[in-house]
């Protein structure tokens, strides 16, 4: 269970906030998800016992007291995700402060893209840390005497090529003896078989384009989805 908090007192904004989440949620995990969407300072101080249960909430500075909640939560709950929304009203002297430690900033105005794209940085950064399927999870390879340790987490996509692994986490690759069957078993469920080349990560996953067979990654790699394979990934879009 992901558990959102948000803040706002723009109905309409809040909806916003929460299908954005959803979206991004429906294609890194299969969690499910508790929203609390509140509009009014004594709300969220009704609820103030339970922000520890928190995993991640939004605060809109167009709110009255909204800098309070936020430092408010903050001080309850030290690990949760923050994400601040707000305009160019508002001095960045009052949110990027340490009693906040925001994770995410959107300004105002915003596209529904850039809501996505901000959604999605943070989201994947909550499931990197406190993913239940990936935490402290490992994938060690040795090749030619030299032994890597690659945390889960780290991982963009595995592909297979002449006879090989690789291993690839930003811009490097690693690569070692191995089978994508053999990996498939191991990897869990943040992890999907695209293709009989290629393994992807669900945290880097930016797009899913079923009409063109391929996955668009965060940072652009266009990885090919196969007939298949296609019925897995119709699963996560």
């Amino acid at each position: 269970m992901i558990s959102f908090l948000s803040y706002s007192k723009m109905k309409s904004e809040q909806q916003l906030y929460k299908n954005a989440a959803t979206e991004v949620c429906s294609r890194l995990t299969d969690d499910d998800l508790s929203f609390e969407l509140i509009g009014k300072y004594e709300e969220f101080l009704a609820l103030i016992n339970n922000i520890p249960s928190y995993d991640i909430s939004i605060f809109d500075l167009e709110n009255d007291n909204v800098i309070n909640a936020a430092q408010k939560a903050r001080s309850l709950n030290k690990t949760m995700f923050i994400m601040i929304i707000a305009d160019n009203t508002v001095s960045p002297m009052k949110y990027i402060t340490p009693s906040i430690m925001a994770s995410a900033l959107l300004l105002k105005p915003f596209s529904i893209k850039m809501l996505s794209d901000v959604m999605n940085n943070l989201i994947t950064e909550y499931m990197k840390k406190y993913s239940s399927e990936n935490s402290g999870k490992v994938l060690i390879i040795e090749n030619k005497g030299e032994r890597q340790i690659i945390p889960y987490p780290n991982i963009m996509y595995i592909e297979s090529r002449s006879k090989k692994i690789y291993i690839v986490v930003g811009n490097k690759e690693f690569s070692y003896y191995d089978t994508l069957d053999n990996l498939e078993s191991k990897l869990g469920d943040g992890f999907i078989r695209c293709h009989r080349s290629f393994i992807v990560s669900r945290f880097y996953i930016k797009k899913i384009m079923l009409s063109q067979n391929t996955i668009i990654l965060n940072d652009d790699s266009l990885i090919p989805i196969s007939r298949s394979y296609k019925s897995r990934i119709k699963e996560i879009k």
